[in-house]
């Protein structure tokens, strides 16, 4: 995990706050714009930006798409960060709010492993973090999937909850994915979706 102004690995009530504050900042795009619903394109760390007290803030609007209410998903050139892209909008190029889950779905995995969404360092078979965790957050193999660093440093409801929600984003099939206001109450443990 990106390290905080010390120097340390964020701790987890730190990786708490990212999560939920960048899930309010996609479900403002996605359903409370006047606009419509705005697709971020690009959701990753470096584009959710930390104040001093370590308030997420969501960044960095280069790539982001309009889409008008009604619109199942536009067809457009494929761009964004490789590890981040959803798998119907790299095979494709249909990008719709979903899109952005599966992102955000990829940054909670982050969040709570301390992995990068792609890291070539590692041994075949661990390079994709999705790849790397969909069997283990199938078996919720919470011990193999934690931060070392955040190992008796947090509630495994906690993280048992993140992990879900993680999982739940990342789902290949892209109607099955939660909506950010979902995402949002199960981050803040309002509600369970299965």
């Amino acid at each position: 995990m990106e390290e905080g102004r010390n120097g340390h690995p964020l701790n987890w009530s730190a990786r708490q706050k990212i999560a939920v504050g960048a899930a309010r900042g996609l479900r403002y795009l996605h359903e409370e714009c006047r606009v419509g619903c705005i697709v971020h394109r690009d959701m990753r760390p470096n584009n959710i930006l930390l104040t001093h007290d370590f308030e997420p803030l969501v960044g960095d609007f280069g790539l982001a798409r309009w889409q008008p209410e009604g619109d199942l998903g536009v067809d457009t050139r494929v761009i964004g960060t490789f590890g981040y892209l959803a798998p119907e909008y790299a095979q494709s190029g249909q990008i719709t709010e979903k899109a952005d889950a599966y992102s955000f779905g990829i940054v909670l995995l982050e969040l709570v492993t301390g992995r990068k969404a792609i890291d070539i360092n590692r041994p075949k078979g661990q390079q994709s973090l999705s790849e790397w965790a969909r069997p283990l957050l199938r078996k919720s193999a919470i011990s193999e999937l934690i931060d070392p660093c955040l190992v008796n440093c947090c509630l495994e409801q906690e993280v048992r909850g993140m992990l879900h929600c993680a999982s739940l984003c990342i789902r290949r099939d892209p109607n099955s994915r939660p909506r950010m206001s979902q995402v949002l109450r199960m981050l803040e443990g309002d509600v369970l979706v299965s």
